[in-house]
């Protein structure tokens, strides 16, 4: 669904942010698949089919390929000290983090002499790694340090893993592989056995990309903090289905 660079990003757990900051994943661990249901399936001829219906749930999860991190920065006395140099030394400080210098982005309105009381700076990172993590935490906290009056208020990072078509495939073939399990269990205890697949769904809705965004600031977005930087920097994708087998 549902876009953890990284280097930079998780730099920013580590700043000072106001009090009760937590950085929290949108990406929802797999839900436990729902009881087996008996369905009732038409075949071609409009006659009735007996079977079982059962949910599967298949997740692999990988280290990023690359990661986008926005800053939101904000003025500390809400007035208008935010200039374009104040914005180019977080940007140098985001560069010696290892964010590619050609990716990051300034705001456009913000030249010579402007000044405004919040903006935000995004740029990439290839492959983050925890050193990456450590060093870019040392770096932002000490442009920040260097910025009296200036605050970052959060930072919202897309974490984007390697070759997500793949990673869609593995997961649906062990949604499939655990929905077969389940329908193999219930059938012993039944004491019938597994017929043909009358029908199979599966559900993807927002993982054409494989993105997973994760958010650092006041108000997190949910209550799964991180428990290492590997974990920061993985992307988890999943596949849900639901498939009917015939039984006799």
């Amino acid at each position: 669904m549902k876009h953890r660079t990284l280097a930079v990003t998780f730099v920013l757990a580590a700043l000072p942010l106001p009090l009760g900051a937590q950085s929290v994943t949108t990406a929802p661990a797999p839900a436990a698949p729902g009881p087996p249901v008996r369905s009732m399936v038409l075949d071609g001829r409009g006659n009735v089919l007996s079977g079982v219906t059962v949910n599967g749930v298949g997740s692999v999860t990988v280290p990023a390929a690359s990661a986008r991190l926005t800053l939101a920065i904000f003025s500390a006395t809400n007035t208008p000290n935010i200039t374009r140099a104040t914005l180019q030394n977080i940007a140098d400080a985001m560069a010696r983090a290892h964010v590619d210098p050609n990716s990051i982005v300034l705001p456009f309105f913000i030249t010579g002499d402007t000044k405004t009381n919040n903006a935000s700076i995004s740029g990439s990172v290839s492959n983050p790694t925890p050193a990456m993590v450590q060093d870019g935490i040392t770096q932002l906290a000490s442009a920040f340090a260097s910025l009296p009056g200036v605050n970052l208020g959060s930072a919202q990072v897309a974490l984007t893993p390697p070759d997500c078509a793949n990673l869609r495939t593995k997961a649906r073939a062990l949604a499939v592989a655990d929905a077969k399990r389940r329908a193999n269990a219930l059938a012993h205890e039944a004491g019938v056995q597994l017929g043909r697949v009358l029908a199979i769904s599966a559900n993807e809705a927002g993982n054409e990309t494989c993105m997973q965004q994760e958010y650092i600031g006041p108000n997190g977005m949910g209550n799964q903090p991180f428990t290492s930087l590997n974990d920061l920097l993985s992307v988890r994708v999943s596949s849900y289905v639901s498939i009917t087998y015939a039984i006799k």
